[in-house]
């Protein structure tokens, strides 16, 4: 079997946030190894090794030297220790300028010299190095760069965040047999910290009155970096996934697209409890273009659960909108101890009590008020209770203005696990959410765009029909019912600006869909297995054994020649033409059921 095998230097969480950037690229056919366990025979079958950001030793180093060598593929992320030496790394030294006083004791010794670490550096690709040059120089926040010298060829710089050139970025690196690329920054770490920001939860000082911890104040100095017009941090997957296919020398790769029934692009609206008067009217619109619509039903409604049930048998998706606002109002994250956050998890559970008992519907994924986000806490209610897609993560910096302003705020749109500093990697999807009238439509203000109802249409159907020929992510946008009812004059009224949306998707045949099925369709994808048992310039072969029933699966064929035939269990399948970032790819779209293992066979 052909693998990439994940080698983590050392037991830092970060490292188990790289398999959930495999998977968001489509690439299932991996392995996790740590340094200790790699050894020649583990590397035989290896399609890549990818080495994360760390000290490797010397015999781990020998070993993967060894593997190359050999005409092996390696791609190293930072590497350190012996591996930096066995590649012919050198990282740039500061040297301290610290002075000496003779006539003080030795305690007092010079500054050690330190690695030129590259705080909040950017990546820029070289137009001639044969890669996809990114829309803009990737953000590397906070220290994820690192100044090195390599030989071999430049692919991309580094620079600091004065412009200023701190080395190679990317270097492609030839040793006898086979081909190495040396990344001189953590990409992993730079994703992670592009999607959730600085993880501080508390409003700055100047932000008062303060309203408790919330998820969105960890994009403060991180969503300022950059346009926020791309999705930056998947740009970075983008790119990592497109060095990883190269090290595969010409096999044709089967790639998990992120989308049912080959879409290149999903849209969702919601409303909530955030004042729902004008649920009913939200219902109709979206119907009237062919469109699902969400709708999260606030503690205490005014729609009982009848008409919630009715809703939802139209195939729209009900769910709850929790506010745990009375408990964390006015408080910092210190104050809320074990005993807030049972008041807050009893709530929780009896809110979704109630709507199961209402409406005989379960509760599967929810909103939360006003990115409401007390970290690991939070977490732990949510996951207790298979809460595993909470959509409340939004993608403004809440301190945006008119003429600064984006849909991915939040540097990604893809639906990837949450990441706790403190306690890791967690069974919980971090999708976030795009755009928001609340904070569009509305007086000009600090965090308030000022945008009237046709610019906010327009820049909304801007961003999904980019999305659509560009960036291929999800959409998650919100017409809040109160402001669909407002009369005309009043600034934050939204009726023309959902009929102009909802009509120009429409138009394009892009349908606004369900985000209970989405979530379905997330998790069903994440628990997919994917075993690449052949991979050559002509055919590819996988096996596919699925956890969970999956609708709409859709496989790319990632090669250098377009694929004519595709077999599944040995049965002819009808092969699509996708045009996916500017290429043409062959793609096949099927089902499984839970528990189903299918052979794949793909052929140029």
């Amino acid at each position: 079997m052909k693998k990439i095998l994940v080698v983590k230097p050392d037991d830092n969480l970060e490292h188990d946030f790289a398999p959930e950037i495999l998977k968001a690229e489509g690439l299932f056919h991996y392995e996790v190894l740590s340094q200790t366990e790699v050894a020649p025979s583990r590397l035989t079958d290896a399609a890549v090794a990818l080495t994360l950001r760390g000290e490797y030793t010397r015999r781990a180093a020998a070993v993967l030297i060894d593997y190359l060598r050999d005409g092996g593929r390696l791609l190293a992320v930072m590497p350190g220790g012996d591996l930096a030496a066995g590649l012919g790394v050198k990282r740039r030294v500061v040297e301290s300028t610290q002075k000496v006083d003779p006539n003080k004791e030795a305690a007092s010794e010079p500054l050690a010299n330190e690695p030129d670490m590259v705080s909040d550096g950017r990546i820029v690709v070289h137009p001639a190095a044969g890669l996809t040059v990114p829309p803009e120089p990737l953000y590397c926040p906070q220290e994820t760069g690192l100044g090195v010298a390599s030989d071999g060829e430049e692919l991309a710089a580094l620079i600091d965040d004065l412009g200023k050139r701190s080395g190679p970025a990317i270097v492609r690196k030839r040793m006898e047999r086979g081909m190495a690329f040396v990344l001189a920054y953590d990409v992993v770490g730079a994703v992670l910290r592009l999607r959730h920001g600085t993880w501080a939860l508390e409003q700055q000082d100047r932000m008062l009155p303060l309203r408790g911890p919330r998820h969105i104040f960890g994009l403060i100095g991180i969503a300022e970096r950059h346009s926020r017009q791309y999705p930056l941090a998947d740009i970075h997957q983008d790119l990592l996934r497109e060095l990883l296919l190269d090290l595969h020398d010409g096999g044709i790769v089967p790639r998990v697209w992120h989308m049912p029934d080959a879409r290149r692009v999903a849209v969702f609206f919601k409303s909530d409890g955030c004042g729902e008067e004008g649920a009913p009217m939200g219902m109709e619109l979206a119907e009237q273009y062919g469109h699902k619509h969400n709708f999260f039903r606030a503690p205490v409604s005014r729609y009982e659960g009848k008409l919630i049930r009715k809703w939802q048998d139209r195939g729209h998706f009900m769910s709850i909108e929790v506010d745990i606002f009375p408990l964390t109002y006015n408080r910092l994250l210190d104050e809320l101890d074990d005993g807030v956050h049972e008041r807050i998890r009893g709530e929780m559970e009896a809110q979704a009590r109630r709507f199961t008992d209402e409406t005989g519907l379960a509760v599967t994924d929810i909103v939360i008020h006003g990115c409401q986000w007390t970290g690991a806490g939070t977490a732990s209610i949510l996951t207790d209770n298979d809460w595993r897609m909470p959509f409340h993560f939004c993608g403004h910096d809440p301190r945006m203005n008119r003429y600064d302003f984006g849909p991915f705020s939040l540097p990604s749109a893809m639906p990837m696990r949450y990441f706790d500093p403190g306690e890791g990697l967690l069974d919980l999807f971090l999708q976030p959410c795009t755009f928001d009238d609340s904070q569009s439509i509305t007086e000009p203000g600090v965090g308030t765009l000022g945008l009237d109802q046709v610019e906010y249409a327009e820049a909304a159907v801007r961003w999904v029909v980019d999305s659509r020929d560009h960036w291929h992510v999800p959409h998650i946008g919100t017409f809040h019912p109160c402001y669909l009812t407002r009369p005309k004059g009043d600034p934050r009224r939204t009726f023309e600006a959902a009929n102009i949306v909802y009509a120009s998707l429409a138009a394009m045949g892009i349908e606004t869909g369900s985000l209970q099925e989405w979530s379905r369709f997330v998790q069903a994808r994440d628990a997919l297995r994917v075993e690449l048992l052949s991979s050559g310039p002509d055919r590819a072969v996988a096996r596919l054994t699925a956890a969970e029933p999956i609708e709409g699966l859709t496989m790319i064929a990632e090669g250098p020649r377009e694929v004519s035939r595709v077999l599944l269990d040995g049965r002819e399948q009808s092969p699509v033409t996708l045009e996916v970032e500017g290429r043409r790819c062959s793609a096949v779209v099927f089902s499984l059921d839970r528990n189903q293992e299918a052979e794949l066979a793909m052929v140029a």
